[in-house]
């Protein structure tokens, strides 16, 4: 009987509590077997859950065992049949992430919800015609987790004030920029075209997802929030992002311009070969780049004025 249900049936565990995992690793898996009615995927979440607007639109694809009881007697089975768990950070890392590019929409935004960002529009004051979506990562947002995490994650943090002057030339090119994000420090500056939609009395989970999904493209320091822009098929332009191993370019993500890294002692740049032997390519906290004696160097205003 196992046997004939190893066959058939799959179990899948979603890293709900994270927005970026929950997207991607969620969409990778539909658009590789999401189609195949033979097969048959029950889904256990991580517990807590980071956007449930966006849960809610996945679980129409997706059927999760949400009960207590359900969800004991899965992760037994789970256990006995060993490798009837589905692995969707595994398919990311081998790259199939290329599929989205060309692939239609996985998850729809309800028509329903039109309404909604009409009511977004008057609320913040903005045509919202042609816009961008900003995703700068803050210290704030590390911290908040705990401050373990804040020190281990600080690299990949930015200073929002770099982006005064890219701001500014959106601006002057056309665009509104909206700054997107669940918890970010407040701007100390304001532009005619650009709002901190991030610490505005509108950000809700439902106001994320359409600002995202609707917008031209996101300029973003590679925070899991911008997966809902791939999600719905929008160019993500990645700044002041590392480590250097971990990008991955296709066509909705075609342009990455990482944090320089120079020797403390020296102050000289390290090249793509020095990175690569002191083994800080997949470097995932500040202390592994301090311990090699690198200093992390952010992209300066100028520098993000050119790239955008």
């Amino acid at each position: 009987m196992f046997k004939f249900l190893k066959k058939s049936i799959k179990f899948g565990y979603l890293y709900t509590h994270s927005i970026g995992h929950m997207c991607t690793e969620a969409e990778i898996w539909y658009l590789n077997h999401g189609l195949n009615k033979a097969l048959k995927v029950f889904w256990l979440n991580s517990g807590a859950i980071c956007n449930r607007e966006m849960y809610n639109l996945i679980s129409k694809k997706l059927y999760f065992i949400t009960d207590t009881v359900g969800s004991k007697v899965l992760k037994i089975f789970v256990k006995f049949t060993r490798n009837s768990k589905y692995n969707g950070n595994s398919i990311v890392n081998e790259f199939t992430v290329h599929i989205q590019d060309d692939s239609d929409i996985s998850f729809p935004i309800p028509v329903n919800w039109q309404d909604d960002f009409e009511n977004l529009k008057t609320s913040l004051g903005l045509n919202l015609k042609k816009y961008v979506c900003l995703v700068v990562r803050d210290n704030l947002y590390s911290k908040n987790i705990s401050d373990k995490v804040a020190n281990d994650t600080e690299y990949r943090n930015s200073d929002i004030n770099n982006y005064k002057l890219g701001i500014l030339t959106l601006i002057k090119k056309g665009y509104e920029v909206i700054r997107v994000g669940s918890i970010a420090n407040k701007c100390n500056f304001q532009m005619n075209g650009f709002i901190d939609y991030t610490n505005s009395s509108f950000r809700n989970e439902r106001n994320d997802i359409l600002l995202l999904a609707n917008c031209e493209f996101v300029v973003s320091t590679g925070s899991g929030i911008d997966e809902i822009a791939t999600l719905y098929r929008k160019p993500v332009y990645l700044l002041n992002i590392l480590p250097v191993g971990g990008l991955r370019l296709t066509k909705l993500r075609p342009y990455v311009c990482p944090k320089g890294l120079k020797f403390t002692e020296s102050g000289r740049e390290l090249t793509l070969k020095e990175i690569y032997s002191l083994q800080l390519w997949n470097a995932n906290s500040s202390d592994s780049y301090a311990n090699k004696g690198v200093e992390i160097i952010d992209m300066n205003q100028n520098q993000i004025v050119e790239s955008v």
